[in-house]
Parts: structure tokens; C-alpha cells; sequence
């Protein structure tokens, strides 16, 4: 929702961030979406303490690949102005700003996407439905409110502009 709310300008400041971050979560997503599969195998062979391991091991393997991506990823900006990814300096400012914040979501999301899958694996899937279904209203409404501001009543938020999109995603 964010990008297409953002303009031109910021779009693709928040492309520019998100290109970068997104193709270095792949390593710490392994340490998430594996999990499912290992902690099956381990329910149906009767070891439940063993899914708990995996549980553990994974969240330790999240912790040590996401501090290095977080950080490549809070430097996406001076990364693209480095490698001359694009001319535009208005977008790599906007980029800079875009991925000091952006970089933010990493962490919490794939935590929660570990946990996720875990439950998955022991067939318990109703609460992360229930988050998953709720995240989309939380994100629509901080999408507003956090981008765009807030006029109502004696409440006058401007909202944050480009700041506000990487906030509203790593809130849920």
C-alpha cells in the first residue's frame, strides 16, 4: 500500500531501499520458512522437544543473520550513491531517509514468521490467522495516519511523510 501512496519521488526512494533489503532478507528468511518442514518431521516422528529445539536454533539463526542485512540495509541509500545506482540525488536522499527506517522491519518480521511456522507445524494456525487478518486493517489504517497525518477533532497530526512507511510496517 505504501509505495503507491508515497509519489514518484518517494516511490522509488522506497523501491531503491526495499530492492536492497529485500534481496538480503532471503538470507535470514531461510532461518524462518524452514522451520515448518524440520519441526513437522519432528512432530510426526513423536519428538516434540526436538520442534522446540528447531524453534530455538532458529531464532538464534535469525539473530546472527539479520544484524549484518540490517545494517547493510540501514546504509540501502549510501550503498545505491556508492554503486551510482541511480543519478537522481533527490532519490538517494529519499532513499538515505527511506532505509534509516525501513531497515527496522526485519528483525520483528521474520521472529514473528519463525513462530508462525512453527505453530503451523503443531497445527495450531487460528491465531495467526487471527494476526495476519488483523495486521491488513492496523496497516491500513497506520498507512493513513502515519503517511498522510490525522485532522479529527482536537487531534492534528501531519503525519511523517516518507518516515511514516517504514514506521507503519514495522509496527504489527
Amino acid at each position: 500500500l505504501s509505495p503507491v501512496c508515497l509519489g514518484s519521488l518517494r516511490r522509488a526512494a522506497s523501491i531503491n531501499a526495499e530492492y536492497m533489503g529485500d534481496f538480503l532478507a532471503i538470507i535470514v528468511q531461510t532461518g524462518a520458512t524452514t522451520l515448518n518442514s524440520i519441526c513437522a518431521q519432528a512432530i510426526g516422528a513423536d519428538h516434540k522437544k526436538l520442534a522446540g529445539n528447531w524453534l530455538q536454533l532458529s531464532f538464534g539463526i535469525i539473530t546472527l543473520t539479520a544484524a549484518p542485512v540490517v545494517v547493510i540495509w540501514r546504509f540501502a541509500g549510501e550503498i545505491a550513491e556508492a554503486i551510482h545506482f541511480t543519478k537522481d540525488k533527490e532519490v538517494l536522499a529519499a532513499t538515505k531517509e527511506f532505509s534509516h527506517y525501513a531497515c527496522l522491519i526485519l528483525y520483528p518480521t521474520m521472529m514473528y514468521c519463525a513462530l508462525r511456522q512453527y505453530f503451523q507445524a503443531i497445527q495450531i494456525v487460528v491465531p495467526a490467522t487471527i494476526v495476519s487478518l488483523a495486521t491488513i486493517g492496523v496497516n491500513v489504517a497506520l498507512n493513513q495516519v502515519l503517511i498522510h497525518g490525522l485532522k479529527w477533532r482536537s487531534i492534528n497530526f501531519d503525519g511523517l511523510g516518507l518516515k511514516g512507511s517504514p514506521w507503519r510496517r514495522s509496527c504489527p
